[in-house]
C-alpha cells in the first residue's frame, strides 16, 4: 500500500505527504458535495476503475466521505469495515436518488453482503441511540466520551474476520492534531496510530482511505491546516504499511 490515490474533488494545495501520488480529477463531476446524485456516484466510479494505484486512496474533505462505499464495493473477500468518525454516516438519506457522507455506511450495510461488520470508533456518544435498528445488530459502536476504544483488544474481539478495511476520519481526532470544518473528537493521534497498528498487526488489512482535509477555499487557518494534516496522514499511513509489512515479515 505505498502507492497513494488522491481524489481531487475541489482544487488541492501540493501534497506534502512522502509517497508516490496518483491522482484522479473529480472536478467536472457535478452533484458531488455533501449529497452524491446517482448518476454522478457512477461517473466516480468509472473514474476510480482506471486508476493504477489500489489499496489506500486520499479522499480530501470528509464532504466526499461517501466514496468510500464505491471503494468497499471494490472487494472480493468478507471484510470488516473499521471506521474511525466522530459522526456515524449511518442514516438513510430522505431521497434515494442520492448518497450522502452520512448515509453511505447504512447504505454499504445492507448493499454489501461481503461486508460482515462496522466497527465505528470514536463517534459523538450524542448519535449512538439513533442508530437505525435495522443495523443495530452488525454495527459495533466504541463512543468518543466513553473512551470504551482505549481496550484495544475489545475492539480486536469486535472484528469477525480476518480482512479490515480501515476508514479514517480525521474529524474524529483532536484539534491539537488535525484541522478540519466539521465538530470534533478528542481522541489524540498517537492513540489512533496506537490502534490502526494493534489491528493491523493481527489482522489482514485489505485497503484504506482518509479524509477530513480543510477546505481549499477557505482561507483563514488553510495553511496551518494543510501542514497538520498532512503530518496526520503521514503518519497514518506509515503506520498501517509497517505494521502490515510485519506481519508479512513474520
Amino acid at each position: 500500500m505505498r502507492a497513494v490515490t488522491r481524489l481531487c474533488f475541489e482544487p488541492m494545495e501540493p501534497s506534502l505527504i512522502p509517497f508516490e501520488v496518483e491522482l484522479v480529477d473529480l472536478t467536472d463531476i457535478r452533484g458531488t458535495y455533501c449529497y452524491c446524485r446517482r448518476e454522478s456516484l457512477a461517473a466516480i466510479g468509472e473514474k476510480l476503475k482506471k486508476r493504477k494505484s489500489r489499496g489506500l486512496t486520499l479522499i480530501g474533505s470528509g464532504n466526499y466521505h461517501y466514496v468510500t462505499y464505491l471503494l468497499i464495493s471494490e472487494l472480493n473477500l468478507p471484510f470488516t469495515l473499521v471506521i474511525f468518525d466522530y459522526h456515524a454516516d449511518l442514516f438513510p438519506t430522505p431521497c434515494p436518488e442520492v448518497i450522502s457522507c452520512g448515509s453511505w455506511v447504512y447504505e454499504a450495510v445492507r448493499k454489501l453482503p461481503l461486508l460482515k461488520k462496522v466497527v465505528l470508533i470514536g463517534v459523538n456518544d450524542e448519535l449512538v441511540p439513533f442508530i437505525p435498528a435495522k443495523i443495530r445488530r452488525q454495527v459495533a459502536v466504541f463512543p468518543c466520551r466513553q473512551k470504551t476504544w482505549e481496550n484495544k483488544n475489545a475492539v480486536l474481539a469486535a472484528i469477525p474476520t480476518e480482512n479490515v478495511y480501515f476508514s479514517v476520519d480525521k474529524d474524529v481526532l483532536s484539534e491539537s492534531d488535525a484541522i478540519t470544518d466539521w465538530d470534533q473528537g478528542t481522541m489524540r493521534l498517537w492513540q489512533l496510530l496506537e490502534l490502526l497498528q494493534h489491528i493491523a498487526s493481527k489482522k489482514r488489512v485489505c485497503g484504506m482511505d482518509i479524509c477530513g482535509e480543510y477546505p481549499w477555499d477557505f482561507v483563514h487557518k488553510k495553511r496551518t491546516a494543510l501542514k497538520i494534516n498532512m503530518l496526520a496522514d503521514s503518519k497514518i499511513i506509515r503506520a498501517v504499511v509497517q505494521a502490515s509489512a510485519d506481519v508479512k515479515a513474520g
